[in-house]
């Protein structure tokens, strides 16, 4: 009797077919990783900034008894104020380079303040940055990759935002707060401290 003869493992072109399958699937799923990866990484980002900024605001309140309302020049409106704040923040963060109202810190984050009157910081109740109508006292905008592109706010809110690299932070007497940006509708750094 003659025996049987059993293929064993797979034909070229199996094979190929096979990888190209599983190249097609890859081509449709990278997009999508790669836009949760930038997604997480800018949302990691901004809660170390603003982790980092408080922690800045509560070294200044225990080591020189200094808040955001009693620092020198603090309560003044406009570039002095705002040059005041980066540099009662600046003391107590480890900087590479500044300028008049921003700063680079080490892990590449920048940081530009913004003082739009000459009350206390924390004296408005506003949340609101870069509006065009009721700002906050004290608000710092964070580029959480500083240089690198694209240089665009967050908008919208947490399920349905577009994820940028910036993001503010508002300046209270003695905290940090994230802001809105330009109305109540852009609740996503707001909505990232919750989640």
């Amino acid at each position: 009797m003659k025996a049987l003869r059993v293929k064993k493992g797979f034909t070229l072109t199996e094979t190929l077919i096979a990888m190209a399958v599983v190249g097609v699937i890859v081509a449709m799923t990278m997009p999508t990783l790669m836009i949760s990866s930038n997604k997480q990484k800018y949302i990691t980002s901004f809660k170390k900034a603003a982790s980092v900024m408080g922690q800045a605001l509560t070294m200044n309140i225990a080591l020189n008894a200094m808040d955001a309302q009693t620092c020198t020049d603090c309560t003044s409106s406009g570039a002095t104020g705002a040059q005041a704040l980066k540099t009662f923040f600046q003391s107590k963060l480890s900087v590479l380079s500044s300028g008049s109202d921003y700063f680079y810190t080490a892990d590449g984050m920048y940081f530009k303040f913004f003082k739009t009157s000459s009350d206390a910081c924390g004296t408005s109740s506003s949340i609101l940055a870069d509006s065009a109508s009721t700002n906050a006292d004290c608000y710092v905008l964070v580029d959480v990759n500083g240089k690198k592109g694209p240089d665009m706010p967050s908008t919208g809110t947490y399920a349905t935002g577009t994820y940028n690299d910036q993001y503010y932070l508002i300046i209270k007497r003695k905290s940090i707060v994230p802001g809105y940006y330009i109305n109540n509708s852009n609740s996503i750094a707001q909505d990232i401290m919750l989640n």
